[in-house]
């Protein structure tokens, strides 16, 4: 049920939102979320510690002035998580914030 409840929210957020974008792109259709909350000021660490972890070499500092809203990894069929999206965000976030996460889990890195 929470699950859903956090589709529909995403669902919602979204139809609202500006920026259109093509499904074309899809790398999956359906995926495993996990949605990780933590402190707004840990947003980064969490989301560096886990890039680091995966052996990805984790994110570019931050600037002054700058801060980190959210990430998202994925873990691909046959892993230990198989086909599950790991979204780390604020507990304070937006529709923003978790549905570019929730893009990524579809659309992998899109970012151009």
């Amino acid at each position: 049920m929470k699950i859903m409840t956090v589709i529909f929210l995403i669902i919602s957020g979204c139809a609202q939102a500006s920026e259109r974008f093509s499904t074309e792109d899809n790398r999956v259709s359906s995926s495993k979320v996990t949605w990780i909350q933590v402190d707004s000021v840990n947003v980064y660490e969490a989301c560096d510690l886990e890039s680091k972890r995966r052996g990805n070499g984790g994110f570019q500092k931050l600037g002054k002035g700058q801060k980190m809203d959210g990430c998202s990894f994925w873990s691909p069929a046959g892993s230990d998580k198989s086909n599950t999206c790991f979204i780390i965000t604020s507990k304070n976030t937006d529709h923003d914030t978790i549905g570019h996460e929730i893009r990524h889990c579809f659309q992998g890195s899109f970012h151009k």
